[in-house]
């Protein structure tokens, strides 16, 4: 009955055209969003010779990575008015380019050039969930959304493995800047391979709204909070994400500190969870597409807020194999929930709205994981330890999964496709 009013992108004529275009614009946003991630973690990972190098002290370099989620959101929030005048292959583009800019401002032996490498990483991550996700909502057949979506936010881990893999090699034979000039070349080169599919990936960028600056700062949220779905999956992931990067901050220390581990097997537990996270993203994407992302992302929760009571309650007295059991299970689903949660974000919005719809999620997210650890250093010094820490996200983590559930009780009504 709706079907002669959609756009000609959304009818099901138009599927299998679609559908050719489907594999390209999964590996070039993958390809893209890693080399992305390579960027942003490149100075925390060589972070001891950074601080050699700047002469301070190591643990200052967390703010490099904070100004680069700062920076993250706004870029986030305007980035569909671009996917609208642009598309989200330029975007993409564009993002690789200012990661390069990003990483040749760090080439220069000043401090003070770490504050505008920074700023230019982080206005190339905020784009890339919602141009990737304007993008893949357009080409993706409904039943494989999910399934597409988490294989597509495989890109994190393996920018991870990739930049602790590559970066202390070229290090040790080119050098700091010699290094990050490598790095910075790489996404160049991305960014140019994958010009002859930019006509193709975004013949319909007409799709999504052209608007001013200021406007794109405010539709994103006004949208996801003029939405009672949109809200709860933004503000659910923004628990998430806080749990995530708390994990992420404390997970090795804790495992020195009261699993008596030393620092190279807290670093090998660490790995192994975001080995295992590669594994469960993509399988995470098989059973949302079979139970819903809404309850798979319950499931996270659960997972997170019995992971996170366990892990707080490590003892040295405890066997090392179970101490590293708690830390891979949290650890596991802390990173292991975005690509179901940007493909339910693509699945309760139109071709019109998901980019803004990303942008004004992914905002929640960033505000989760900027927040999250000093909201737990916050409480661990106020309570004495890190264990009621671990409990107040836990709890946090467990209403939001209560909220999913509940809210999956109500019909809704799908967006056309």
């Amino acid at each position: 009955m709706g079907h002669p009013t959609r756009p000609v992108s959304e009818r099901p004529d138009a599927e299998s055209a679609r559908s050719d275009l489907l594999a390209p614009a999964v590996i070039i946003m993958t390809v893209s969003q890693a080399v992305v991630v390579v960027a942003s973690l490149a100075a925390p990972v060589l972070a001891k010779t950074a601080s050699e190098r700047y002469g301070v002290e190591g643990a200052l370099i967390g703010g490099y990575t904070a100004l680069i989620f700062a920076a993250a959101i706004p870029a986030a929030l305007i980035c569909p008015a671009f996917v609208g005048r642009w598309g989200p292959t330029r975007c993409a583009q564009a993002s690789l380019l200012l990661a390069a800019l990003g990483l040749l401002f760090a080439c220069i032996p000043s401090i003070y050039a770490l504050a505008p490498s920074a700023l230019a990483i982080g206005f190339a991550y905020g784009p890339a969930n919602p141009a990737s996700s304007a993008l893949l909502r357009r080409v993706t057949p409904p039943r494989l959304r999910s399934k597409v979506f988490s294989l597509k936010q495989v890109s994190v881990p393996l920018g991870g493995f990739a930049v602790g893999l590559a970066s202390p090699w070229l290090l040790h034979r080119v050098g700091w800047s010699g290094a990050l000039a490598v790095l910075a070349g790489l996404a160049v080169m991305t960014a140019i391979a994958i010009q002859p599919w930019r006509r193709s990936l975004d013949a319909a960028r007409s799709d999504v709204p052209e608007r001013g600056f200021l406007a794109g700062l405010y539709a994103p949220l006004r949208l996801i909070f003029g939405r009672a779905d949109l809200a709860r999956l933004a503000l659910t992931s923004c628990g998430f994400a806080a749990m995530q990067f708390t994990f992420g901050a404390v997970c090795v220390v804790m495992l020195v500190d009261r699993g008596g581990f030393s620092l190279a097997g807290a670093g090998a537990v660490l790995s192994t969870a975001m080995a295992f996270s590669i594994v469960l993203r993509i399988a995470s994407g098989f059973a949302a597409d079979s139970i819903g992302g809404r309850a798979t992302l319950a499931i996270f929760g659960v997972v997170m807020a019995l992971g996170a009571w366990c892990f707080a309650a490590m003892e040295p007295s405890w066997p090392g194999p179970l101490s590293a059991l708690a830390a891979v299970v949290l650890g596991t689903a802390c990173f292991s929930w975005n690509g179901v949660y940007l493909a339910e974000v693509a699945s309760v919005t139109d071709a019109a709205t998901v980019a803004d719809a990303t942008a004004g999620c992914m905002t929640m997210t960033f505000l989760g994981g900027l927040a999250g650890p000093a909201f737990f250093s916050a409480v661990a010094l106020a309570s004495g330890g890190a264990g009621k820490a671990f409990s107040c996200f836990a709890v946090i983590v467990l209403v939001a999964s209560a909220s999913l559930v509940w809210a999956g009780r109500r019909p809704r009504q799908a967006p056309a496709e």
